[in-house]
């Protein structure tokens, strides 16, 4: 993994996957259907960083309904 890069957690192929506190609200979220903002916050997690980490390693749960996103 190059310097600077975000996620430290072990790479499968060629996607890392989140490890600590993001992937246990990514957990969270698929559990419970709550919406995004209210698992972010469980967390400590901004809403917008949590929906980028979700676009990035979980595209389908973007489009879950009550995530607090739209479409």
């Amino acid at each position: 993994m190059k310097k600077g890069s975000r996620w430290t957690g072990p790479k499968l192929g060629n996607t890392i996957r989140p490890k600590g506190k993001y992937a246990e609200a990514i957990r969270r979220l698929k559990e419970s259907g709550l919406p995004t903002d209210q698992v972010a916050a469980e967390f400590g997690l901004h809403p917008e960083t949590f929906r980028f980490c979700l676009k990035e390693h979980e595209p389908e749960l973007c489009g879950q309904a009550g995530n607090g996103q739209v479409g």
